[in-house]
């Protein structure tokens, strides 16, 4: 790990050890990697660090919270649910797939957004890092279907009892909702995950139940819930750093 740059605060990442979190950065970004590999992926992930976008010189940016300094998440069980969400999710005519074997369908519907594209972030470069964490068991997807065809859905990364949504799209109205609510309020619950981490707060997150935490409050509970621990051969190195 090497500092590139003072103002803004920005790291290059080269092993598992990523920047301190707390440290001041200008917009949540802590710094680059060169790759995506999935050991480096999932220790940054583990951590409380995640990978948003490849800029043109093949850099990939990480990020820990937003320019407040947030990081925003659902505790499990605790999705806001409308009427008419749980009317729906009552009916025949919707299904729920955990585990869609359809994920790459899943994945391309988040990148155009049901047809609207957006410059999505995802390129080929994560998709290649999500065939290897689908092949790992790390790369979850959940599935909505009305009248039997995909109409939305959402996919994310779980680390043992971590689990950090990635993106989500919708090709019907409030197929993406419906695929958030299940996950917050019975995938989670089911799996002892204690909350959903959602990245970057928004006012569409905070409406489905969101809850914008301060970076200090957020990190010690996903590191909790990842169960991270450096590796062996550098933890005597850790404990001379204060962490929180």
């Amino acid at each position: 790990m090497v500092k590139i740059s003072s103002s803004p605060l920005i790291y290059f990442i080269d092993s598992w050890r990523f920047p301190h979190p707390f440290w001041d950065y200008t917009d949540g970004r802590v710094g680059i990697t060169d790759n995506l590999s999935p050991h480096l992926t999932l220790a940054g992930y583990s951590q409380g660090f995640f990978p948003w976008y490849q800029d043109e010189l093949g850099y990939f940016h990480w990020f820990v919270g937003d320019e407040k300094g947030e990081r925003m998440i659902i505790f499990a069980g605790k999705g806001r649910a409308t009427r008419k969400l749980r009317q729906k999710l009552a009916s025949p005519l919707w299904e729920i797939r955990v585990q869609d074997p359809n994920w790459l369908q899943i994945v391309r519907g988040c990148e155009t957004r049901g047809g609207e594209g957006d410059g999505s972030w995802i390129n080929d470069n994560f998709y290649q890092l999500y065939q290897q964490l689908w092949n790992m068991g790390h790369l979850k997807t959940i599935g909505v279907y009305y009248r039997g065809e995909l109409a939305g859905g959402l996919y994310g990364i779980q680390i043992n009892n971590y689990f950090t949504g990635e993106s989500m799209f919708h090709s019907r109205p409030d197929a993406s909702k419906l695929a958030l609510l299940y996950l917050t309020n019975v995938y989670a619950p089911a799996h002892d995950i204690p909350f959903i981490d959602c990245q970057i707060p928004n006012p569409y997150l905070a409406q489905m139940g969101g809850v914008a935490l301060p970076i200090k409050k957020a990190i010690p509970l996903i590191r909790h819930a990842s169960r991270w621990k450096p590796p062996l051969h550098r933890e005597r190195e850790m404990e001379k750093e204060t962490i929180f």
